[in-house]
């Protein structure tokens, strides 16, 4: 299994403008049903839902 792109992989496209720095990550889970095969491809796409304006700076939600 190959890892796939992270989150702060994402947040550094260009025009976001976010300082890797100051990212805190949270939470996040992979829920897996059965096993997979050594040959198969997996893949993610992940789905900016939300983004809140916070004192100390922004909060974004991904799905």
């Amino acid at each position: 299994m190959v890892a796939g792109p992270s989150v702060i992989n994402l947040l550094a496209l260009p025009g976001l403008k976010i300082k890797q720095e100051r990212v805190l990550h949270l939470e996040q889970y992979f829920e897996q049903h059965r096993p997979l095969p050594s040959q198969a491809k997996v893949s993610n796409q992940v789905e900016v839902v939300d983004v809140l304006d916070r004192k100390t700076g922004s909060q974004y939600i991904f799905r």
